[in-house]
């Protein structure tokens, strides 16, 4: 039974069914432990493998995308994919989701002042997947990508509205 509703409710992905069975098998272990339970349910049960090795581009795959964003059907998604591609980012942390806002041009710091001379993205703690923040230095390349913007359009999201839409289409042009 329990193995039946940790994958109804919680079996969409390995790391949501990794977190209920962490969050429910201590709780059987005790109750077992103080025989208040005959049988730990959870005993045996272990956590699903999750470790997705990132995606990397192929340098065909690279070729393309860069030629995609350079027409008119894809030229709003340029700074956001050479984020991506030059900065690390996550696709959550740049386009946001359910839990999180989607990158802001004020997060996107091209000209820093103070103890940071490096330009950089912000990558706020309520974006990082650790929770913690950080800094991501740009590389120069990337910067030229970011400069190529007109400073009046850098402003809200980096993301447009139809964002997450163009970049899936982009993503299944592009191999």
């Amino acid at each position: 039974q329990i193995m039946e509703f940790l994958n109804g409710h919680h079996g969409s992905s390995a790391s949501s069914f990794n977190r209920a069975l962490r969050t429910i098998k201590p709780v059987f272990k005790h109750a077992h432990d103080r025989g208040w339970v005959q049988h730990d349910p959870t005993r045996g049960m272990h956590l699903r493998d999750n470790k997705k090795r990132p995606e990397v581009l192929s340098i065909e795959e690279f070729r393309r995308v860069v030629k995609l964003i350079q027409t008119d059907e894809y030229r709003e998604l340029a700074a956001g994919i050479a984020i991506l591609m030059f900065a690390g980012l996550r696709p959550s942390e740049l386009m946001g989701n359910r839990d999180k806002d989607p990158l802001g041009w004020d997060k996107v710091v091209l000209k820093p002042k103070g103890v940071h001379k490096i330009p950089y993205v912000h990558v706020a703690p309520e974006n990082d997947k650790l929770k913690e923040g950080r800094l991501v230095d740009m590389e120069p390349n990337l910067i030229k990508w970011l400069e190529a913007v007109p400073e009046e359009e850098r402003t809200g999201s980096v993301c447009g509205k139809e964002y997450q839409t163009k970049y899936k289409k982009l993503r299944e042009e592009a191999g």
